[in-house]
């Protein structure tokens, strides 16, 4: 078994699966994760509004939390670092967090770093 940052889509209903860890066939040119600084990582926390995903959190291989934001765009098939407010506690998204998005706002709850467990919500504007 290994480590790894793949990125697919999966048809729920056809069982097929498109590798878009490099980018899309369609838009080659546009940036992948990793043109963003999306590392492999687990305990990641996604959410989906139908026109982007969020991705936060998450741990490395080697048990450092990551305290980030990543937006993926669905029908562009493109990746963005989002910024985060100096105002939230970057590192309640470490670890495992819960993620809700309604379109304009990513709630992110409960998230743990190596010494803390978090009970906090916090705001972020996508």
């Amino acid at each position: 078994a290994g480590f790894s940052g793949d990125f697919f889509s999966c048809s729920l209903t056809g069982g097929s699966c498109t590798d878009l860890t490099y980018g899309c066939h369609f838009a080659p040119d546009l940036p992948t994760a990793t043109d963003v600084g999306l590392t492999p990582r687990y305990e990641v926390t996604m959410a989906n509004n139908g026109k982007f995903i969020v991705v936060t959190g998450g741990v490395s291989s080697e048990m450092t939390g990551h305290q980030e934001a990543f937006k993926f765009y669905i029908d562009g098939c493109s990746w963005q670092k989002m910024k985060l407010s100096t105002t939230v506690t970057a590192t309640a998204l470490q670890g495992s967090s819960g993620v809700l998005s309604d379109g304009s706002a990513v709630y992110a709850f409960a998230g743990d770093s190596a010494s803390h467990n978090f009970a906090d919500v916090f705001l972020l504007g996508v």
